[in-house]
């Protein structure tokens, strides 16, 4: 999906350590330092966008700052603490709201405006996500969710032509692969924490339920809903439709379930399409979106966005490259899966036949939960599914043990 820039010339970068001081200083020669902390795994592509932002401004330096998934939050909010903060931080869409909580990042409606950047070019639901108050944090450049991935092959055995939209016709075909008994119809990534949360997450939408209701106050995993929800998933494991160790699996046990055709069908996100084809190249799969309850399903989704240090000093210079940065080819070129821009996902390398149903999926998505507190939550939650998934509580024991012991953490 990489495109390759116009003729950049890379010039060498600067590596600062993670908590360097005298950001944004200027140099006798009027030309102006900025800092970007930027994750590894953009390392490259940073550093040639970085060059050509400054070959077109040459009054602004920017030195890069590489980050780790592991610790990349904990130095964000350490470096942007600080009186001489860093000016810009490439930090998940979700992770925004907590910034701002804590004052640490800075408005930038106005000024990424005047700067050139056409925020109706953004993805509102990206947008949506890193705003407070209808005012925008951060300027968003990913933004990616699940959709399915079905073997054509299966499918048609069973007299699928496609992937069912509903719940009630994907009972229907987890009822005639049980009754065939060649396959497992699907599988689960219940095996962490995060895969539970972020697969419940996607069906309790799907369902038309929610975690909390508005103010955080309370939390809602015994409603109807949930409850629907819940009992599902426990289903799919004691009809025999999902895999027995869905309790165990994670994403990628689940992909090799599917590369070697003992499951019908599992979800992920758009980065498994490479891999398929790469790993599988004798499997003829499609790609669907999520189903839902009478409805299209909802899909949890998340991205990365760069937000600006409220401490910082060079706020103009900073936004002129979060400008730089929002213009579609360079969003298209930063991202591994789906830039955050309209326009930018109108080109070939995000509207395949595989990828086209993900980027359709975007208008039906949610954020993850953001709470504050979350990561006290998702233990809880991991431990009751975990349990019903096993047999050893009902579906209904679950939801009611959840919102009980949330409740009162939420009291607290």
């Amino acid at each position: 999906m990489k495109r390759i820039i116009t003729a950049i010339v890379i010039m060498s970068v600067c590596f600062l350590p993670v908590f360097a001081s005298g950001q944004g200083e200027s140099s006798d020669s009027g030309v102006t330092t900025i800092q970007w902390f930027t994750p590894n795994w953009d390392e490259e592509e940073s550093e040639e966008l970085v060059a050509q932002f400054e070959q077109e401004n040459p009054d602004i330096r920017v030195e890069l700052v590489i980050t780790e998934w592991e610790s990349y939050k904990t130095k964000a909010i350490t470096a942007l603490s600080g009186k001489d903060s860093p000016e810009l931080f490439s930090v998940l869409l979700t992770d925004v709201k907590g910034f701002q909580n804590k004052h640490l990042i800075a408005p930038i409606g106005e000024l990424t405006t005047a700067a050139g950047l056409d925020w109706s070019d953004i993805l509102v639901k990206a947008t949506d996500i890193v705003s407070v108050d209808g005012e925008p944090y951060a300027v968003p450049f990913r933004y990616d969710g699940n959709g399915v991935y079905y073997n054509k092959a299966i499918l048609s055995e069973y007299g699928f032509d496609s992937f069912p939209e509903t719940y009630a016709e994907l009972e229907e075909l987890h009822a005639a692969i049980k009754a065939g008994g060649k396959y497992t119809a699907t599988g689960w990534g219940f095996g962490d924490a995060a895969g539970v949360t972020q697969r419940l997450a996607q069906q309790l939408y799907s369902f038309d339920g929610e975690f909390f209701n508005e103010d955080y106050t309370q939390c809602l995993l015994d409603s109807k809903e949930a409850k629907k929800t819940m009992n599902f998933l426990v289903d799919t494991i004691q009809k025999g439709y999902a895999l027995s160790s869905s309790v165990e699996s994670n994403g990628t046990a689940l992909r090799n379930h599917f590369g070697a055709g003992s499951i019908a069908y599992y979800m992920a996100g758009p980065f498994d399409v490479p891999v398929i084809q790469e790993s599988f190249p004798d499997i003829d799969f499609g790609t669907a979106m999520l189903p839902g309850d009478g409805h299209i399903g909802v899909t949890t989704a998340d991205g990365w966005c760069v937000v600006l240090g409220e401490n910082a000093n060079n706020k103009e210079e900073a936004a002129r490259f979060q400008a730089f940065l929002a213009r579609p080819e360079n969003q298209a070129y930063l991202t591994d899966t789906f830039p955050a821009s309209y326009k930018a996902l109108e080109q070939e390398a995000f509207s395949t036949e595989y990828l086209i149903p993900f980027a359709e999926q975007l208008d039906y998505s949610k954020p993850a939960p953001t709470y504050e507190r979350w990561a006290e939550i998702e233990p809880i939650i991991f431990s009751y599914v975990q349990e019903a998934m096993s047999g050893h509580i009902s579906a209904d024991e679950a939801c009611d043990a959840m919102k009980s012991e949330i409740d009162q953490m939420l009291s607290l």
